[in-house]
Protein backbone atom coordinates (compact mmCIF):
# COMPACT_ATOMS: atom_id res chain seq x y z
CA UNK A 1 0.00 0.00 0.00
CA UNK A 2 1.47 3.59 -0.91
CA UNK A 3 1.39 6.31 1.55
CA UNK A 4 2.23 9.80 2.08
CA UNK A 5 4.28 11.39 4.59
CA UNK A 6 3.73 14.81 5.04
CA UNK A 7 5.78 17.25 6.71
CA UNK A 8 3.06 19.16 8.49
CA UNK A 9 2.87 15.59 10.42
CA UNK A 10 6.84 15.95 11.38
CA UNK A 11 6.64 19.11 12.74
CA UNK A 12 9.40 19.83 15.28
CA UNK A 13 11.56 16.93 14.23
CA UNK A 14 13.31 19.21 11.77
CA UNK A 15 14.80 16.96 8.60
CA UNK A 16 12.56 14.52 7.41
CA UNK A 17 14.45 11.62 6.02
CA UNK A 18 12.67 8.09 4.52
CA UNK A 19 14.81 4.82 3.92
CA UNK A 20 15.10 5.78 0.16
CA UNK A 21 17.81 8.36 0.74
CA UNK A 22 15.13 11.27 0.22
CA UNK A 23 15.25 13.82 2.81
CA UNK A 24 13.05 17.13 3.02
CA UNK A 25 12.54 19.85 5.87
CA UNK A 26 9.75 21.75 3.72
CA UNK A 27 5.98 21.42 6.46
CA UNK A 28 3.87 21.04 3.31
CA UNK A 29 5.72 18.98 1.61
CA UNK A 30 4.71 15.06 0.60
CA UNK A 31 6.69 12.06 -0.19
CA UNK A 32 4.91 8.62 -1.59
CA UNK A 33 6.23 5.49 0.52
CA UNK A 34 5.07 3.80 -3.06
CA UNK A 35 7.44 5.29 -5.76
CA UNK A 36 9.21 7.28 -3.49
CA UNK A 37 8.93 10.64 -5.15
CA UNK A 38 8.77 14.35 -3.41
CA UNK A 39 5.69 16.13 -3.94
CA UNK A 40 5.80 20.10 -2.88
CA UNK A 41 2.33 19.80 -1.32
CA UNK A 42 -0.28 16.66 -0.32
CA UNK A 43 -2.47 17.93 -3.33
CA UNK A 44 0.43 17.30 -5.88
CA UNK A 45 0.88 14.11 -4.31
CA UNK A 46 -3.08 13.18 -4.42
CA UNK A 47 -2.86 14.07 -8.41
CA UNK A 48 0.21 11.54 -8.91
CA UNK A 49 -2.51 8.38 -7.46
CA UNK A 50 -4.77 6.53 -9.57
CA UNK A 51 -7.95 5.33 -8.17
CA UNK A 52 -7.25 1.59 -9.98
CA UNK A 53 -6.17 -1.41 -7.27
CA UNK A 54 -6.97 -2.32 -4.17
CA UNK A 55 -4.64 0.75 -3.01
CA UNK A 56 -4.27 2.65 -5.85
CA UNK A 57 -1.59 2.99 -7.68
CA UNK A 58 1.38 5.40 -8.50
CA UNK A 59 1.38 7.82 -12.30
CA UNK A 60 4.67 9.09 -13.19
CA UNK A 61 4.36 12.78 -12.21
CA UNK A 62 5.87 13.66 -15.80
CA UNK A 63 2.85 11.86 -17.71
CA UNK A 64 0.21 14.42 -15.89
CA UNK A 65 -1.14 16.48 -17.94
CA UNK A 66 -3.83 18.82 -17.81
CA UNK A 67 -6.80 19.09 -19.92
CA UNK A 68 -5.19 21.37 -22.16
CA UNK A 69 -2.32 18.96 -22.50
CA UNK A 70 0.28 20.87 -20.53
CA UNK A 71 2.85 19.14 -18.20
CA UNK A 72 0.99 19.52 -14.46
CA UNK A 73 3.71 18.76 -12.53
CA UNK A 74 7.25 20.05 -13.23
CA UNK A 75 10.60 18.73 -11.39
CA UNK A 76 12.64 21.78 -9.46
CA UNK A 77 14.74 21.94 -6.44
CA UNK A 78 14.48 18.36 -6.21
CA UNK A 79 10.53 17.39 -6.05
CA UNK A 80 7.79 17.76 -8.01
CA UNK A 81 5.82 20.97 -8.03
CA UNK A 82 3.50 22.47 -9.57
CA UNK A 83 3.79 25.23 -12.96
CA UNK A 84 4.37 28.72 -11.75
CA UNK A 85 2.34 31.38 -12.57
CA UNK A 86 2.40 33.72 -15.26
CA UNK A 87 2.84 37.34 -14.33
CA UNK A 88 -0.50 38.02 -15.33
CA UNK A 89 -2.32 35.75 -13.00
CA UNK A 90 0.13 37.02 -10.20
CA UNK A 91 -1.12 40.57 -10.91
CA UNK A 92 -4.53 38.87 -10.83
CA UNK A 93 -3.88 37.47 -7.48
CA UNK A 94 -2.32 40.43 -6.45
CA UNK A 95 -5.57 42.54 -6.94
CA UNK A 96 -7.98 40.13 -5.16
CA UNK A 97 -5.73 40.19 -2.60
CA UNK A 98 -5.46 44.20 -1.71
Amino acid sequence: MSGVVSGAEARGRGKITCGCGASWTALGAAHCSGCHALFASVGLFDAHRSREGEHGTCLDPETLTTKAGERRLLFRDGMWRGPEMSAERLEQLGRVAS
